[in-house]
């Protein structure tokens, strides 16, 4: 199915509206896969989705999973071609690389087409974390402040619940209990 998913996109590629690119009655070209591959019709989506029976987003992600595979992940496209890798592994990956760059994806690629029957979902992710810290330093900063950001702690009378980096766990709930502790029995957290 991802061969003829991919025979429909290339039949209905647009180039960019800068390169002259056009679509006609209001479709547009969009891009659905990653830097690199092709542009496609939007209302393309919409027709392979019906004539699968698929529902508009999941005929989205068929088309979408088939050129990212084609386009940038050639190892993994050539295994699933042969047979030695199921599509559906394949889709995995495709989906975790779509926001790459033409690099990072290459990388991941040629890091986990021979493993890929085999790789979790976290050796995986560890995968793409590793592509985006070497090619993509700018993305992997972004990545690391918005996670810090997320950090915080609650502290009712009864419990106490936090939110941190691997490694401050444990000090921010030791920091907690300590208060707790230090406080009069009966009394009440600062407001």
């Amino acid at each position: 199915m991802l061969a003829d998913a991919l025979a429909w996109a290339h039949l209905h590629e647009v180039g960019s509206l800068d390169e002259g690119g056009v679509a006609t009655w209001g479709d547009s070209p969009i891009p659905i896969a990653g830097e690199g591959a092709p542009l496609v019709s939007e209302f393309c989506l919409f027709e392979i989705a019906a004539a699968l029976g698929l529902t508009p987003e999941a005929g989205r992600y068929l088309v979408a999973h088939a050129l990212e595979l084609f386009h940038r992940l050639p190892r993994l496209w050539e295994r699933v071609q042969s047979g030695s890798l199921p599509a559906w592994r394949a889709r995995r990956v495709a989906d975790k690389t779509n926001a790459l760059s033409v690099e990072a994806a290459a990388y991941v690629d040629a890091q986990v087409a021979q493993y890929a029957p085999r790789i979790g979902n976290a050796a995986l992710d560890r995968l793409v974390d590793e592509a985006i810290a070497r090619f993509m330093p700018e993305t992997a900063a972004e990545m690391a402040e918005r996670s810090a950001d997320g950090r915080h702690v609650t502290i009712n009378h009864q419990q106490a619940s936090a939110q941190a980096d691997e490694a401050d766990p444990a000090e921010i709930l030791g920091g907690a209990k300590r208060g707790r502790e230090s406080q009069p029995v009966g009394a009440s957290a600062p407001a």
